[in-house]
């Protein structure tokens, strides 16, 4: 017997960030070495997050972002 209580489903949409923050430095020939010099993050970081080993904050993203010159919303496309 249904209880009055609606149940909302949340639908979230899995974006690839760490595939498009790896292509867009390739594109600019960016190393991690590189990328690493102009972030606060250390180049395996850099590494595990294009590999998807580790999630980027937002912090991160945005950093990033600046770094390889993009509007870090950029990276978020889907």
């Amino acid at each position: 017997m249904p209880c009055g209580h609606t149940i909302k489903k949340e639908f979230f949409i899995v974006m690839d960030i760490e595939i498009y923050i790896a292509q867009i430095r390739s594109e600019k020939g960016i190393s991690l070495r590189t990328l690493e010099m102009k972030t606060s993050l250390k180049h395996s970081h850099i590494n595990d997050i294009e590999n998807g080993k580790s999630s980027p904050t937002l912090k991160e993203i945005v950093e990033i972002g600046k770094a390889l010159k993009v509007d870090p919303y950029t990276l978020f496309k889907l």
